[in-house]
């Protein structure tokens, strides 16, 4: 699966994030909003761009040296192999209220790495993801290497109507425990919630938020599918915790003093618990129409090669910035007619538990990524 993230990838998003909203603003910054003194919610559309190395500026070999340990079976060292790549996310969310307030709401390097086994833990290669945040946290997420499935059918993405609600540590599954949904955060109709956007008039109208992506964001990447025919998927799960039976919680997430808080009376500001992800990687077919034959030569006005440059036959069901476009090499002809072309699309789902004010918060955030440059058929 790393191996088919090459190069820049963009495209439309979602953000999910509940944190604190006291009255302990710094004086000195300017109170743009007047908000109830509550756990905020705040709903971003956004536009992400994640940048992978070219095929080859991967990092090589990793070795990991075994220890001199006493088992029975001798184990070997390991090689791992992986990539380093950037994540940025912007806030476009459309609100002239607010537009003093747009910005890059996200940064974050990181590796994906390729772990063949980890003996005697397990023999099966995994994936690991290592981020830093610069909110002050740290990421360490591994699942098992990508199941490649066949076929025309879409990415199988789950919907769940409660996986935005706050969870106690009595009941870890958000679908029980507390009673939230009925608080104005999440009525969309309520103009004075503690939310942001308050106003959610004109996104509902546009159906750019709805009520179902509030629930679940993964409602908005399952749309960006609709009308797609898929040739190949691959699906990789990575998560910070331990599978069971273990109960330790949030083993590969660390944090900074100010995010843990006060660890003897559990009072945290935002302690990142859990983090769960998962990335679909599919083989998109789309159809180019050629109107007319394609003769290589230069270009008159511009002296310089032409080229083809085509994007596919659209449907209504597609959202544009999921859709990429081909360009045919320049010294070839192209006859007229309709071509079959394949890009690869990124798709992820991610959940950050984030521990305050005694409830677990989830924090989602969902993208459909395509390639930035025009590729090459």
């Amino acid at each position: 699966a790393i191996a088919r993230l090459v190069e820049p990838f963009s495209g439309p998003g979602f953000n999910l994030i509940f944190r604190p909203h006291t009255d302990k603003t710094p004086k000195d910054t300017p109170n743009t909003l007047n908000l109830p003194a509550t756990d905020l919610l705040e709903l971003n559309l956004t536009h992400e761009l994640w940048t992978f190395p070219g095929v080859k500026d991967d990092l090589g070999d990793i070795p990991n040296r075994v220890a001199d340990g006493r088992e029975r079976t001798p184990r070997k060292d390991v090689f791992l192999r992986g990539i380093p790549y950037t994540q940025i996310v912007r806030d476009v969310t459309d609100s002239t209220a607010l537009s003093n307030l747009v910005q890059d709401i996200h940064f974050e390097p990181g590796l994906l790495i390729h772990v063949p086994n980890s003996t005697p833990v397990s023999d099966q290669p995994t994936i690991a993801r290592m981020a830093s945040i610069p909110h002050g946290t740290t990421i360490n997420c591994q699942g098992l290497a990508a199941v490649k499935t066949d076929g025309t059918s879409k990415p199988d993405i789950p919907f769940s109507k409660t996986a935005s609600k706050p969870f106690n540590r009595q009941s870890p599954s958000a679908s029980g425990g507390v009673s939230f949904f009925d608080r104005d955060q999440f009525n969309l109709s309520e103009k004075g919630a503690t939310r942001l956007p308050q106003d959610l008039s004109l996104f509902l109208g546009a159906k750019t938020i709805t009520e179902e992506m509030v629930q679940d964001p993964n409602f908005l990447i399952q749309k960006h599918n609709e009308g797609k025919t898929f040739s190949q998927k691959l699906a990789d799960a990575l998560d910070s915790v331990i599978p069971p039976p273990t109960v330790v919680p949030a083993i590969g997430s660390s944090n900074i003093a100010f995010l843990d808080g006060d660890i003897d009376s559990n009072t945290p500001n935002a302690r990142t618990g859990r983090v769960e992800s998962t990335f679909w990687i599919s083989t998109v077919v789309y159809t180019v129409d050629v109107k007319e034959k394609f003769v290589p030569g230069v270009d008159p006005t511009t002296q310089k090669p032409k080229f083809l440059k085509l994007d596919p036959i659209t449907k209504d069901t597609w959202v544009k910035e999921t859709v990429p476009s081909f360009i045919f090499p320049a010294d070839k002809p192209v006859e007229k007619g309709q071509y079959n072309v394949e890009a690869t699309q990124i798709q992820y789902s991610q959940t950050v538990d984030l521990f305050f004010n005694t409830l677990f918060w989830p924090h989602i955030s969902v993208a459909t990524l395509i390639p930035v440059r025009p590729i090459l058929v």
